[in-house]
């Protein structure tokens, strides 16, 4: 096992012509929880994206668990930050199912191993009472543990969150920041979470990972200063 589960080496993203992220030099450590930081249209998505192999580099390189990202995917649990779905009706299990080897809400036959592996993303992400429950009766806190039961699914070493506290009211935040620790603990994942409040993750996490106009630039989550969040959000 690498050392390193992210390693990005002069990386830079690009949509065209638009530069999203200058080139950045920066390491995740392996077992790391990194809070991913920036102000709204910075690129944290875009890096997410790069991450998983969605998006390609437009100059740099960029290794994941020791590997491509595209080669790294299956590897990579990753839950976006919209959380809607077209069926709303669908039990909770369904959706996290539908999730399995990829099916996208086309409520495959489960065998007893994929029954199996459903069930224990379920009791990781602490979602077994919502299980029987249509999705769209859940509340947002809700929504957020049966997408990261998806996003457990397969045993991924690298997981990735897109704003999994945005909408959330502060108890709410609390049990999901909670459950995706508490897995970290469990499975010795490799955790970057994506936060634009980061109040709340910041004591509870090794490492910030700050983007803005400059790059990226990885800091111990305890020396991001007052002045430092300024910079990257216009306030203390």
């Amino acid at each position: 096992m690498s050392a390193y589960a992210v390693e990005a080496h002069d990386l830079s993203l690009a949509y065209g012509r638009r530069v999203i992220m200058p080139s950045s030099t920066f390491a995740l450590k392996t077992g790391s929880v990194t809070v991913l930081l920036g102000r709204n249209g910075i690129g944290k998505t875009t890096l997410l994206r790069a991450i998983q192999g969605i998006v390609r580099p437009s100059g740099g390189t960029l290794s994941v668990l020791g590997t491509t990202p595209a080669k790294a995917r299956a590897r990579i649990g990753a839950m976006a930050q919209r959380r809607d779905i077209a069926a709303p009706q669908l039990r909770a299990f369904d959706v996290i199912a539908a999730a399995w080897h990829g099916a996208c809400f086309g409520l495959p036959i489960l065998s007893a191993q994929a029954r199996d592996a459903v069930d224990r993303a379920v009791a990781l992400a602490g979602a077994q009472s919502l299980v029987s429950r249509p999705y769209g009766t859940l509340s947002g806190g809700q929504r957020q543990r049966v997408g990261l039961a998806q996003a457990l699914l397969g045993r991924p070493e690298l997981l990735l969150l897109d704003e999994p506290l945005a909408g959330l009211d502060p108890a709410a935040r609390r049990t999901v920041l909670d459950a995706v620790l508490a897995v970290r603990e469990e499975l010795g994942l490799t955790v970057l979470l994506c936060a634009h409040e980061p109040d709340m993750i910041l004591p509870r996490c090794d490492h910030a990972l700050a983007l803005s106009d400059e790059g990226a630039r990885l800091y111990d989550a305890g020396a991001l200063t007052p002045a430092r969040r300024h910079a990257l959000y216009g306030r203390g």
